[in-house]
């Protein structure tokens, strides 16, 4: 057995990807956002980014948990995988925390008045 290759486990790389490629997906669908002139077409699109916010970064920590309990029980590859996955997404979770926090902050008290004309 000592001889003999460990696999990789793939619940572990899964849960990786997800974790790392879900800010940057996020990020390039926010681009997309800004070029969306359609109100009724944003707001969906709004829906959307809030839903895949809140479950790639969950579905990669759901993977990452199994791959690291199934690495240690197995003996694969890719406990380390999965333990770098649980701590990225538990900070991307304060991270998007953070920003819901703002958002809500800035939705309160940001000044939403007009700009006044200037006197002729």
């Amino acid at each position: 057995m000592a001889d003999q290759k460990k696999k990789l486990n793939g619940k572990a790389l899964t849960g990786f990807m997800l974790v790392i490629l879900s800010p940057v997906f996020i990020a390039v669908l926010m681009g997309c956002y800004r070029l969306i002139s359609n109100v009724a077409t944003a707001s969906i699109v709004n829906l959307i980014l809030i839903i895949l916010a809140i479950l790639v970064p969950v579905s990669g920590r759901i993977f990452s948990v199994i791959g690291l309990i199934m690495s240690i029980i197995k003996k694969e590859k890719g406990k380390k995988l999965a333990i770098a996955a649980i701590v990225i997404s538990e900070l991307e979770f304060i991270a998007y925390f953070v920003f819901a926090l703002f958002w809500v902050f800035m939705a309160i008290y940001g000044d939403s008045r007009p700009p006044v004309p200037p006197a002729h």
